[in-house]
Formats: structure tokens, sequence, C-alpha cells
């Protein structure tokens, strides 16, 4: 009788490199919940991951308003942290990638500004390098609302 296969979770730990990362991301996530804990509650959704350079915890939060509000905290979540291998709590920023409200819709095609295509429009007309204004032209044409592309 064939050897029954072996769980994910049992040749994920049994590798000594993936055991070694996984339990490294365990603690951030820990460390990220305890953070969590120690913030305000209105800073607390907007902490959305952390993880560790050597002897600081990074701490990523979704705006640079609330991660302006956040630094002002770092000393004292440090502190607050007790944690013996951590030297400081440095905080990042990195916008979520969708909106937060429905993660499966599509992102809406960003269009520029009438201004901007304008802006490239002009831009265009005074160039010497005549790739550089078709490209130019081409992108006005892309983003102008209800006008027909002549590119």
């Amino acid at each position: 009788m064939p050897d029954r296969p072996k769980a994910i979770h049992d040749l994920l730990w049994n590798n000594p490199m993936v055991r070694a990362r996984l339990a490294r991301r365990q603690r951030e996530l820990a460390l990220l919940e305890a953070a969590r804990q120690r913030v305000p509650t209105g800073l607390q959704q907007h902490c959305i991951d952390a993880h560790l350079e050597d002897t600081t915890l990074v701490l990523v939060l979704d705006s640079p308003a609330w991660a302006t509000r956040a630094r002002f905290l770092a000393r004292d979540l440090g502190a607050a942290l007790a944690a013996p291998d951590l030297d400081t709590v440095r905080i990042q920023t990195r916008p979520p990638l969708r909106p937060s409200t429905d993660s499966s819709a599509p992102l809406p095609p960003r269009r520029l500004s009438a201004a901007t295509v304008e802006h490239l429009r002009t831009a265009a007309e005074h160039l010497d390098d005549p790739e550089l204004a078709a490209t130019l032209r081409r992108l006005a044409a892309h983003h102008a609302k209800d006008e027909p592309t002549s590119d």
C-alpha cells in the first residue's frame, strides 16, 4: 500500500527555511495585533501590516494622514510593546490597492482632467521631436472625453 500524501502544513513546517519564515511572519502579525491594541481606536483600522527589519518594527498604514498621526506615537508604541529585540518602531505608508468597500470590484479607469489633456496638446504643438509630440497627442486623445482619437 503506497504512503499516504502528507498535508501541506506538515511539508511546510518540516522545511527549516520555510518554518523560520512562517514563524517570523507569525511574530510580525502578533506584533501588528499588539500595536493595534495600543493605538487610539480610530487609528487601529488603518494599521494594515507590520514587518521586522533587524531590530525595527515597521508598522504600515494605509494613508499618509494616518501615518503622520502614528509617527507621534511611535516612540511610546515601541516602549509599550516592550520586546527585548526591538529598538524602534518606524511608520511607513502603503495605500490599499483597491477600495475597501468591495475588494472584488474592478478599479474604475483613471481619466486625465480636461486641463491636463489641453496641456498635453499644447506641449505636443511646441515640441521639435515628432515621435514625442505624436505620443503626447495620443495620450491626450485617449483621455479626452467624448472626442474621437485622431492618431
